[in-house]
This record gives C-alpha cells, sequence and structure tokens, in this order.
C-alpha cells in the first residue's frame, strides 16, 4: 500500500510538472536508520558546501547554500538536520521576555548546540522566532 501511494504522488507529480523555484524534502526510515534529503530550488546557480568542525561544547556541521553562505540546509555530527520550505505566513508575537538573534545565527546556534529535536524545541523557546514569520 505504501509503494502504491508513492507511486501515486510522483505520477501526479510528473503529470503536473510546472517549472517552479519549491524545494523538495523527504525523509525515510526504518527501525534503525533515517535517511533525509532535499534540494535547493533557486535561480543562484553557485552553490555551496561548507563544513564546520566542532570544538569545545559545540558540534561539527556541514552546511548547504549559495554563495552567500547563508545555510539553507545541513546536518552536524550528532544526526540533526534541517532544511527550510517556504510555508503560509503564520504571525508570529515578538516578547520582550526572548532574545532577539538573526535567523542565519539561531540556525547556526541550532547545529552547533542540539543533538535532538527536543534540544532544539527547548533553545528556540528562549529566542524571538520574529525571522521564521
Amino acid at each position: 500500500m505504501k509503494k502504491l501511494k508513492i507511486a501515486i504522488v510522483l505520477s501526479i507529480v510528473i503529470l503536473f510538472e510546472t517549472n517552479l523555484l519549491a524545494c523538495t524534502g523527504f525523509c525515510i526510515s526504518t527501525d534503525t536508520t533515517v535517511f533525509f534529503g532535499n534540494n535547493e530550488d533557486y535561480s543562484n546557480p553557485d552553490t555551496k558546501i561548507w563544513y564546520e568542525p566542532g570544538s569545545e561544547g559545540k558540534y561539527g556541521r556541514v552546511s548547504f547554500g549559495f554563495d552567500d553562505f547563508f545555510s539553507q540546509g545541513g546536518m552536524n555530527e550528532k544526526g540533526l538536520c534541517f532544511d527550510g520550505f517556504a510555508t503560509k505566513l503564520k504571525k508570529v508575537i515578538k516578547s520582550p521576555d526572548k532574545l532577539d538573534e538573526g535567523l542565519g545565527e539561531i540556525i547556526n546556534i541550532v547545529m552547533s548546540e542540539c543533538a535532538t529535536v527536543e534540544d532544539v524545541l527547548q533553545l528556540l523557546s528562549k529566542y524571538n522566532l520574529t525571522d521564521l514569520e
């Protein structure tokens, strides 16, 4: 049944193919393994991969993006990975009790300090996320 659903989705995508700048992501898992992948659809052909080694209390990571070196996606040495996708607008209320950082810096903090999704949620609860609006 699962294979049939995947075949139907792929058939629809192929039948209604258009030229969009829309990223795609996927995640497939078994009991012991998780595969995560994505692509970055954008008009800039100058894609980059860069590595940031771990240091005292910081995880090493690989980032993917363009020639401005703003991380569009990546993974750290603990296997925590991310990518950004466009969605409908969701209003974010700024709190005076939370820290302000730009999106790029928040991504760097998350990927260098967090090992799990639970770690990410705990860390993000301390920040205003207006850049994610």
